[in-house]
């Protein structure tokens, strides 16, 4: 619900937004592949996979929440 929710307010926004336009949908990724990565039984290939991409995503969107908020 969350990504869907972030998808359509990012499509919705005007072009005099001025603040962070990909911040929400970044986090919901985040939690979206955690989730499937680390609560859900895969095959050890498929499991290895999604845990690389998961924890990837995670060292990604925790350096754009950093540099975004001005902190860096």
């Amino acid at each position: 619900m969350l990504l869907i929710w972030s998808v359509t307010w990012r499509l919705r926004l005007s072009d005099d937004y001025t603040g962070d336009r990909n911040g929400l949908l970044v986090i919901a990724l985040m939690l979206l592949l955690n989730t499937v990565a680390f609560f859900y039984t895969w095959s050890t290939r498929t499991m290895v996979i999604l845990r690389g991409v998961a924890i990837a995503w995670i060292v990604f969107g925790l350096g754009y929440v950093v540099w975004s908020s001005g902190a860096w």
